[in-house]
């Protein structure tokens, strides 16, 4: 595929999340009752993800769950992103893409109390993720790491709440013969902004050095 159908493809894409953020907007999910039920009954789930009103007791940790009163919304809108977002989700990233849009359901449902919650506004939390998502993949830059970006090149692996201060660790590799600095570079998170601090540990390894520091929201 040429660049130039790369990138027409893409657009494709950011054409085709816009028309569905229309539909949201105006509500219209598309579900009339026997659909809205099925999906009630049957909650979309996929690759370590699963929509449900509420997280069975036998959970498991490896699994991300969207605990919702909006199962059929979300189910429907999931569904449609499957469709939508077929052609760079594949079976080395899709637990990522999943994963991503489910953890933005949930930033929002924790960041409103439950009366002030609705279906669109929880929607819009992850188009917005999706969005994030295609221009990542437009510039190769999406990660199947789904707690992994990339900064000057550099792929960084960041564990939120890892460190008694800041947001948490990030840990990152650059090779022995190219000094890397990413000491206050910005990035954006998981719809925040953040920047590297100064290095913690600075360790040889297999032909690399390997860096970590603690990353602060931006501010």
């Amino acid at each position: 595929m040429t660049k130039r159908m790369t990138h027409e493809r893409f657009a494709s894409i950011r054409s085709m999340i816009r028309d569905l953020e229309d539909l949201v907007e105006g509500e219209k999910w598309g579900l009339d009752a026997k659909a809205y039920d099925q999906w009630c009954m049957r909650p979309w789930a996929g690759a370590d993800t699963i929509i449900c009103q509420h997280v069975p007791e036998q959970s498991k940790p490896h699994y991300t769950y969207v605990a919702t009163p909006f199962v059929a919304e979300l189910s429907w809108l999931f569904d449609y992103l499957k469709a939508v977002c077929s052609e760079f989700v594949d079976h080395m990233n899709k637990e990522a893409f999943y994963g991503r849009l489910a953890d933005a359901a949930n930033r929002y449902a924790r960041q409103r109390a439950p009366e002030q919650s609705n279906p669109k506004d929880m929607c819009f939390a992850i188009l917005r993720e999706s969005m994030r998502i295609v221009d990542e993949a437009r510039k190769g830059e999406f990660s199947s790491n789904r707690n992994e970006t990339q900064i000057k090149g550099i792929w960084v692996q960041l564990h939120p709440g890892g460190a008694e201060r800041g947001a948490g660790l990030a840990v990152y590799w650059y090779p022995t013969e190219q000094f890397v600095s990413l000491e206050n570079d910005p990035f954006t998170f998981r719809g925040a902004a953040y920047r590297i601090g100064e290095p913690l540990q600075v360790v040889p390894s297999n032909g690399q050095i390997m860096c970590m520091a603690v990353y602060y929201e931006a501010g």
